[in-house]
């Protein structure tokens, strides 16, 4: 990482952060001497980085990330949007063509049904039948679902569905399951929002206990007695990571994860089973 130096301290550092805080400090000041061109700006501001008595040197990556952010400075929102100008309308139109699907309703691939559902977060979403959505789903059950309504999609998820979410025997059932064995309604909290999926555990003789069948399987549960509520490994290490960066707190975290899972009725998202 680039470095600063500070003048009559050797052994003093600071991250490239501080460079780029100093020196848009000095730009701001020159700017309002005017000059007419913006390379004079430049100009100006590099030598005068060279001669500061605060920044005793700068090494040339940073001296470069901070040309990089001056010129777009420079160039304005309205400059640089100007190269989109011309591809504004097909972008538009493909976008919208997103929202509807000329084979939702029509017959599946597989011939077994209509073509009613798409996913929201693979990268081909493909309308298919329902049979067709949860067996290519059996290992993404977190993936967010649409229904074709014969005029509109509309979000669902696979646990209304049917699809269930088996562990210990790589999504398969547990062959030693109780004929009578009902799956436990769970919400769990991903990095794409909130959803609700029936849980059905390990019943082998060996089975380790539910909380840790579910740490096996990269969730987290909230308690440790008949969980009802699991965190995924991943929304745990992204929330970590805004916390660390931006000093998110986990209550708005968890409004943009509602959000994320109904925009336009976010209290409706599942909280816990009494209110889902």
């Amino acid at each position: 990482m680039a470095m600063v130096r500070l003048a009559g301290c050797c052994t003093s550092h600071r991250p490239v952060a501080s460079v780029l805080k100093v020196g848009l400090h000095h730009y701001q000041m020159y700017c309002l001497l005017r000059h007419p061109a913006p390379i004079k700006h430049l100009r100006h501001l590099r030598r005068k980085l060279s001669e500061s008595r605060s920044v005793g040197f700068l090494y040339l990556p940073a001296l470069k990330m901070l040309m990089f952010l001056l010129l777009l400075s420079f160039q304005g929102a309205s400059v640089m949007m100007a190269a989109f100008e011309k591809h504004f309308d097909r972008l538009q139109s493909a976008i919208l063509e997103r929202e509807c699907d000329p084979k939702a309703g029509t017959d599946c691939a597989c011939g077994a049904g209509q073509s009613l559902y798409r996913c929201q977060d693979c990268f081909t979403s493909t309308v298919s039948c329902q049979q067709c959505l949860l067996r290519s789903h059996t290992d993404l059950p977190l993936h967010h679902i649409q229904h074709w309504t014969g005029t509109h999609f509309e979000r669902t998820n696979l646990g209304d569905l049917g699809l269930i979410l088996c562990l210990g025997h790589a999504t398969l059932r547990c062959p030693n399951a109780p004929t009578d064995s009902k799956e436990r309604p769970t919400v769990i909290v991903h990095t794409n929002g909130i959803h609700k999926l029936d849980v059905e555990y390990c019943y082998c003789a060996y089975a380790a206990d539910e909380p840790t069948q579910l740490a096996s399987a990269g969730l987290f549960p909230a308690t440790t007695e008949k969980p009802e509520t699991a965190f995924t490994f991943a929304v745990l290490k992204e929330f970590h990571a805004h916390t660390l960066s931006s000093k998110k707190s986990a209550y708005d975290y968890y409004i943009a994860l509602q959000k994320l899972t109904n925009n336009a009725f976010p209290d409706r998202t599942y909280v816990s089973i009494l209110h889902a």
